[in-house]
C-alpha cells in the first residue's frame, strides 16, 4: 500500500508543473507582433487595459510578448494598443484594438504598418511615400467607398487577392458579353494592362481561355476577372471585386463600348477598372488613377501614381504577413491608433 501511495505522489509531483503551466497559459494575454516592412519591432511596447486593469509589456526580440491577466479582467472587455516608446521618432503608426470577453484567449498578433513605404519595384522603384491609414480609409462622400475597403466582419480587415492567387487569370467572356470581343479590343486591354504591371513591378495577370473559368465538379475557380463589353451600363467602366471575408474570390472588368478599350482613354479607363478588380475604391486623398473627377476636380491621373502603388502594395503586404502568421490585426488596428491620435477628426466623431 505505501508503494502504491509513494507511486501516486511521484506522479502528482509530475503533473503539477503541466497543470501549472496549462494555468500559466490561461491568465496571460499574449500574441506577437510583425513589422510589415521586415523591420525590427525591438523596443515596441503593447498596453493592455481593462475596467479595472492596466499593465503592459514590452515585446521581445523574436516579436513575442505576454502580459498576466488577473481572474477579474477576464470578465470585461480589453482594450490592446501596440506603439514604440518615442511617438516622435516612431517608425511604425500605433495600432489599437478592442477585444471583446469571448475575444481574450487565443493569441492576438500585430501586423504594424509603417509611417514611410519605400517602393520596392516599378515605375516608383526606390520613392518613399508617407502612408496615413485615416487617408487610405477616408470615403470619397457619405457612403461612398475609400481606397482600402473594410471587410463587415468583427475585424473590420482588408480585402485582397490571396498572393498565391497572382498573377490572376483574366478571361474574355465572349460568351455572354453583349457586344463581340475583337482581337483588336483584345490587343489594348493587354497593352494598358502590361503598363499597369510595369508600374507596379508585378506579374499581376494572365490570359486565360473562358473553358478555364467552368468550375470542376464541386470546385470553383477563384483566381478570375472576367471582362465585358456591355452597351447597357451608365457609365465608361466598372470594376468589380467579390469577396469572402477577407479574400477576393473573383473580379470583372466591364467597358460601354470596344471604342473606349481602343481610344486614347483606353489605358486610363483598364487601369483604373483594374484596380476596382484587384479590390480598390476611389479616393480623393491624394493625386490618382482611383480619384473621381466629379468628387475631387483636378486630382485624376490617366495613370496609377506613387501614392496607389505604395499603398497597394503595402496593403497586400501586410494581409500576407497576417494569414502567414495568423494575426488578426494589421491596417484596421493602425486606423484606429491613428483615429484615435487625431483630435480635429476625434472631436467631429470620424468613423
Amino acid at each position: 500500500m505505501n508503494s502504491i501511495r509513494r507511486l501516486l505522489a511521484g506522479l502528482l509531483l509530475l503533473a503539477a508543473p503541466l497543470a501549472s503551466t496549462a494555468l500559466a497559459a490561461q491568465d496571460a494575454l499574449a500574441g506577437k507582433v510583425v513589422a510589415s516592412d521586415g523591420g525590427s519591432v525591438a523596443g515596441v511596447w503593447v498596453v493592455a487595459r481593462g475596467a479595472a486593469f492596466l499593465d503592459s509589456a514590452a515585446v521581445d526580440d523574436s516579436g513575442s510578448w505576454t502580459i498576466p491577466l488577473p481572474e477579474r479582467a477576464w470578465r470585461d472587455a480589453v482594450e490592446l494598443s501596440v506603439r514604440e516608446p518615442d511617438p516622435a521618432a516612431a517608425r511604425y503608426h500605433a495600432a489599437s484594438a478592442r477585444l471583446a470577453r469571448r475575444d481574450l484567449e487565443g493569441e492576438h498578433g500585430f501586423v504594424l504598418v509603417p509611417r514611410a513605404w519605400t517602393i520596392p519595384t516599378g515605375a516608383f522603384a526606390g520613392m518613399v511615400v508617407e502612408i496615413s491609414p485615416r487617408l487610405a480609409f477616408a470615403p470619397v462622400c457619405a457612403g461612398c467607398s475609400a481606397f482600402l475597403k473594410r471587410t463587415d466582419g468583427a475585424g473590420g480587415g482588408v480585402r485582397t487577392w490571396p498572393a498565391g492567387h497572382f498573377p490572376l487569370r483574366v478571361v474574355f467572356d465572349r460568351e455572354f458579353s453583349p457586344v463581340r470581343i475583337s482581337a483588336r479590343d483584345s490587343v489594348s486591354f493587354w497593352s494598358a494592362a502590361e503598363e499597369l504591371e510595369r508600374d507596379f513591378g508585378a506579374d499581376l495577370l494572365r490570359p486565360a481561355r473562358f473553358a478555364e473559368s467552368l468550375p470542376m465538379g464541386d470546385s470553383t475557380p477563384s483566381d478570375l476577372i472576367y471582362v465585358q463589353i456591355d452597351p447597357t451600363l451608365r457609365v465608361a467602366g466598372l470594376g468589380v471585386a467579390g469577396a469572402y471575408g477577407d479574400d477576393i474570390v473573383y473580379g470583372e472588368v466591364r467597358v460601354r463600348t470596344s471604342s473606349l478599350l481602343t481610344g486614347p482613354d483606353g489605358p486610363d479607363i483598364v487601369a483604373h477598372e483594374l484596380m476596382h478588380a484587384l479590390g480598390l475604391g476611389h479616393t480623393c486623398s491624394w493625386r490618382s488613377v482611383m480619384a473621381v473627377e466629379a468628387r475631387c476636380p483636378g486630382m485624376r491621373s490617366p495613370r496609377p501614381t506613387p501614392e496607389d502603388v505604395a499603398y497597394a502594395q503595402l496593403v497586400q503586404r501586410v494581409n500576407a504577413l497576417q494569414r502567414a502568421h495568423g494575426a488578426r490585426w494589421g491596417m484596421e488596428a493602425a486606423l484606429i491608433a491613428e483615429e484615435a491620435a487625431t483630435p480635429s477628426y476625434a472631436a467631429a466623431g470620424g468613423s
